[in-house]
């Protein structure tokens, strides 16, 4: 399987896992225990979609430094996600 199409198939796991975890109150049974693992496991696989998303694009261009160029798409693109999930949560509870 090329890595395009396993970069594909991990979003559309780390969506579903998502959709489902949202309809069934996973994330809500969480918080009223206090231990919030199941959102920790899909921000990991997130980054690992978002690195692999990244080396798909570092091959296709031949560029160098990718470890470096890695680690920094991973973590601006976490940066903006936390911020769309912030102000997507002011929005829609105020």
């Amino acid at each position: 399987m090329k890595l395009l199409n396993k970069v594909i198939v991990l979003f559309g796991a780390i969506i579903i896992l998502h959709l489902s975890a949202t309809k069934f109150g996973i994330y809500d049974m969480q918080i009223e225990k206090g231990f919030v693992w199941f959102d920790n496991i899909l921000h990991i696989l997130a980054g690992i979609a978002f690195g692999l998303t990244w080396v798909w694009i570092a091959q296709k261009r031949n560029y160098r430094h990718i470890s470096i160029m890695i680690l920094t798409f991973v973590a601006v693109t976490a940066v903006i996600w936390e911020v769309f999930e912030f102000g997507m949560l002011k929005l829609l509870i105020t």
